[in-house]
């Protein structure tokens, strides 16, 4: 009867504990007033302990009421009615409990109890967690495994059910689909044809209400989206704002219709419609979570709820509240409070923490929780419904401290989540990390990793240092055995990661640059610098050519060099030499002289001149 009451929509939510205790009050005869579903196992336990009366307990309320009643029943004083039995039974509930709890552990379990009773919503499992929730921001620089940290966490909330719920199975598969997608599955079920009342009553469109937590203006909404996406040729609607692709119209008696001809342009959602009708064929995974990247125009709409225009079938606007990510995700989890959730948030930092979060900013810390040690509630800005963050849920974030330093994030942000350091770490390559580029050399990534990192450290700082996961794909292809491979990796990475990044670090002070890739050490055995194995040469400025005899340099403080990049063709890029000369200047004497490539005419001419 609670599946069914909580499938068909007829209730917003229901209360099951309260409603166990009206059947206890009801039928006291019948049943115990034990109204918390999480007691009664204690008590089994008890009584097995204390009176050797087994009882074996199931999931279901009234189920475990009447077998707790067969069997105390018979060794009971005749004397006794049913309102003494019920609360003697309670108060052997909590004699049993009491010596394993101190006085503050009892006063907390109190204050659970009465926090399930007013916040169990759609309570379907007799045990909900008991895990302390988690709010942790994973932070370091650019490339050291933040996102890769998150999608090896998802796998922990995540789970493969014995039975698949098929209600819990149909809100996955419509979570995700918008309004004009629900109306398609809608009118697949109804023949293809229905007016809008029918249409708001059917199991998906209903389904996809509950999920946003809508109960209003949904009328509104159908006649919006089936408008909206109705053929432009259609003699009986006339809507200006239309969009592609159009699949429906509306006859002159008011039915809308989807048109057989354009079913080509919504083929998957025939195909699912055709999955939905055979239902849950095996158990599919479950993923409890949810993912989202902040930026800086992501806003508490699009996180936690806001306002939704729709106009409908005489160019009203009317406006709906639909839930943001956060929202959808908090709903589920109150529906499944035996499982955790989480909503993994990528780059954390580069959203405006405020506008984002809102007056929640305040649930999300752990004793705030429902269930917490000092739960809050508040009422949602737009919507005005009461709401509080469900303690089964867990916050996880990244942040890039490239992009913005830590002490600059936001103050309440910091105070209510843990943050976890995560630094470039070359002891991953231990072991297998040298790439063999001939002759007896081979260039450590371990070492090359560290020598950049120590460079950057000194001229900037440990916040803008690099990761080890730019080199990873050239570990991998050595851990293969594939040397050329790992060179072609190392090039990739040094064009497109690491040279980019430290033009952003230094703001294009080429000087810094050469410092870190230490091309100003590269020197041959008479002092010279061996531009072959340079990413970065320093070339001097032929000042007289560019502004003739009467330019005097020294007056305007110019620099008496500039800096030239290699280019995509340079072979440089393609030895080997030249990336171990990075930590280990001396090979740059070993390197022949014939095979440095030659200078471009123009820098030729600088030179000479």
């Amino acid at each position: 009867m609670f599946e069914r009451w909580k499938s068909d929509g007829t209730f917003e939510r229901y209360l099951k504990v309260v409603i166990n205790r009206v059947f206890g009050a009801a039928s006291p005869q019948n049943y115990t007033s034990i109204a918390d579903g999480s007691c009664l196992k204690p008590l089994y336990q008890g009584l097995q302990n204390q009176f050797q009366i087994a009882i074996k307990p199931s999931d279901d309320w009234l189920e475990d009421n009447q077998k707790l009643l067969a069997a105390v029943t018979p060794v009971l004083p005749s004397e006794w009615d049913v309102h003494t039995r019920n609360i003697l039974l309670w108060n052997l509930y909590e004699w049993l409990v009491e010596p394993v709890k101190d006085d503050s552990h009892t006063q907390s379990h109190q204050a659970a109890n009465q926090i399930n009773e007013e916040d169990a919503d759609y309570m379907t499992s007799a045990e909900p967690v008991r895990t302390q929730p988690k709010n942790v921001i994973y932070y370091g620089p650019p490339g050291t495994g933040k996102t890769h940290q998150l999608q090896q966490l998802q796998a922990q909330y995540a789970h493969l059910p014995a039975t698949m719920d098929e209600s819990l199975w149909l809100r996955d598969k419509l979570a995700p689909l918008n309004w004009m997608q629900v109306l398609v599955l809608s009118l697949l079920s109804l023949g293809k044809r229905a007016k809008v009342a029918e249409i708001v009553s059917c199991e998906y469109f209903q389904t996809k209400a509950s999920i946003n937590g809508r109960t209003d203006n949904l009328a509104q909404t159908a006649w919006s989206y089936l408008q909206k996406f109705t053929i432009a040729e259609s003699a009986t609607v006339n809507y200006k704002g239309r969009s592609e692709p159009g699949v429906f119209d509306k006859s002159s008696d008011s039915v809308w219709l989807l048109l057989d001809d354009r079913l080509e342009l919504v083929d998957d959602l025939v195909q699912l419609h055709a999955e939905l009708i055979h239902g849950p064929q095996s158990a599919n995974e479950i993923k409890r979570y949810a993912t989202t990247t902040f930026h800086q125009s992501y806003g508490y709409e699009e996180f936690i709820e806001g306002l939704r225009a729709a106009t409908d079938d005489e160019g009203n606007i009317n406006y709906s509240v639909d839930p943001g990510e956060f929202l959808k995700l908090c709903r589920r989890a109150e529906q499944d409070p035996s499982h955790q959730y989480a909503m993994f948030i990528d780059e954390i930092n580069r959203g405006n923490i405020s506008k984002i979060f809102g007056e929640l900013i305040s649930l999300v810390e752990v004793d705030k929780r429902a269930g917490g040690q000092h739960p809050m509630t508040i009422h949602l800005a737009y919507s005005g419904k009461p709401f509080s963050v469900p303690s089964n849920v867990d916050i996880i974030g990244t942040m890039n401290t490239a992009d913005r330093s830590l002490t600059l994030m936001d103050t309440a942000l910091r105070r209510r989540f843990d943050f976890i350091e995560m630094m470039p770490d070359s002891s991953l390559f231990s072991g297998h990390d040298s790439i063999d580029i001939g002759n007896g050399k081979k260039i450590s990534l371990g070492k090359l990793l560290d020598r950049l990192n120590q460079r950057i450290e000194v001229l900037y700082d440990r916040e803008h240092t690099l990761g080890h996961a730019f080199f990873y794909p050239a570990y991998q292809a050595v851990l293969s055995g594939e040397h050329a491979g790992a060179l072609l990796a190392l090039k990739k990475a040094f064009k497109s990661k690491v040279i980019p990044l430290l033009q952003e670090y230094f703001y294009e002070d080429w000087h810094k640059i050469r410092l870190v890739l230490g091309d100003n050490q590269k020197l041959n055995a008479s002092g010279k610098e061996v531009t072959g194995l340079q990413f970065v040469q320093q070339l001097p400025i032929n000042f007289k050519m560019l502004f003739g005899n009467d330019y005097d340099q020294e007056q305007f403080g110019m620099n008496q060099h500039r800096y030239e990049l290699a280019g995509n063709e340079h072979p440089v890029w393609n030895e080997g030499m030249a990336y171990l000369a990075i930590y280990a200047p001396d090979v740059a004497q070993q390197y022949a002289p014939d095979h440095a490539p030659q200078l471009s005419a123009a820098q030729v001419e600088d030179v000479t001149s």
